[in-house]
């Protein structure tokens, strides 16, 4: 690995690329290309000093993740305690005839 990165480097050097641009990742995929597709010519682009020209890491500035799972979900309070009211005369009433109702078996 050491090999490859140094032959990498000193390549990409005589084209003015200097050595933080290098993708150590993309020399070893390079490589692995080179070496899979050895029995055929590589088609245009494909020979290994292009897959190495290409193994650069970009100079691209990205940007924070760190509030990328801010949590925007409504937050609601928690229930408080409950509010009783005591029922009406007319309530209990209806409460009662119910009662008979579903102990004779008279509701459908």
């Amino acid at each position: 690995m050491w090999a490859m990165a140094l032959h990498a480097q000193w390549k990409l050097a005589q084209a003015g690329i200097p050595e933080r641009r290098i993708s150590i990742a993309g020399v070893l995929r390079a490589y692995r290309k080179a070496m899979r597709e050895y029995k055929s010519r590589p088609d245009a682009g494909e020979d290994l000093w292009s897959l190495l020209s290409d193994a650069l890491i970009d100079e691209y500035v990205r940007a924070s993740k760190a509030s990328r799972d801010y949590p925007r979900k409504k937050y609601e309070p928690p229930p408080g305690a409950p509010e009783i009211v005591l029922a009406t005369r007319e309530q209990k009433a209806l409460a009662k005839k119910i009662k008979r109702e579903l102990a004779l078996g008279l509701t459908a």
